[in-house]
């Protein structure tokens, strides 16, 4: 019998962030921000969502992200590829 060594997998993530202003010149009550991950061949592999709520006027919000190692397509992103979508209601 042998002792059995834990397998250590250090996790890894990239946070994605950003800032949200409102220029509509009233309240928005919500901002979806959709963050899409694609690959070299521009590819799209995956999408994150964050939200933001009740922006005034003139104001900023920030959002952020996380997209870890442990998640799928995760080695496949190009990290110098990467969009945004924004959805108010």
């Amino acid at each position: 019998l042998h002792d059995a060594l834990p397998i250590y997998n250090p996790v890894e993530w990239k946070e994605i962030t950003g800032k949200v202003k409102n220029i509509a010149g009233t309240l928005i009550s919500k901002i979806i921000i959709e963050v899409q991950f694609y690959d070299s061949n521009n590819n799209l592999l995956k999408t994150k969502n964050d939200s933001v709520y009740d922006i005034a006027s003139s104001y900023t919000k920030e959002f952020m992200v996380e997209y870890m190692n442990t998640e799928s397509y995760y080695e496949n992103v190009d990290w110098n590829n990467i969009k945004f979508k924004f959805t108010v209601s």
